[in-house]
């Protein structure tokens, strides 16, 4: 059996101190499809996926790879570590 750390927070005071951006944080204006397409470019040009691992659970967002695989996308399952989500993504496929 796999045990994880998740919780969802439902104290709504908890919510908005740690959670909802500050007052003195600017506004993000970009629509959804700028937005969208940021993530792509990021994903598709920027980001190291030979190094490093998709984690929503790490402070800084990425994990290093243990060991290299032929998935272009490795992505760390928050509830069950040793699935990838995106081993369903492919290198030059149509």
């Amino acid at each position: 059996m796999i045990e994880t750390d998740a919780f969802f927070e439902n104290n709504q005071k908890i919510i908005q101190q740690e959670y909802l951006p500050k007052a003195s944080q600017p506004k993000n204006t970009a629509t959804v499809g700028q937005l969208l397409y940021e993530f792509f470019v990021f994903f598709l040009y920027e980001f190291d996926h030979n190094k490093q691992v998709i984690s929503i659970k790490e402070p800084g967002g990425f994990s290093r790879k243990c060991q290299p695989d032929k998935l272009p996308f490795s992505i760390v399952d928050p509830f069950d570590v040793h699935k990838n989500p995106g081993r369903h993504v492919k290198l030059n496929s149509n």
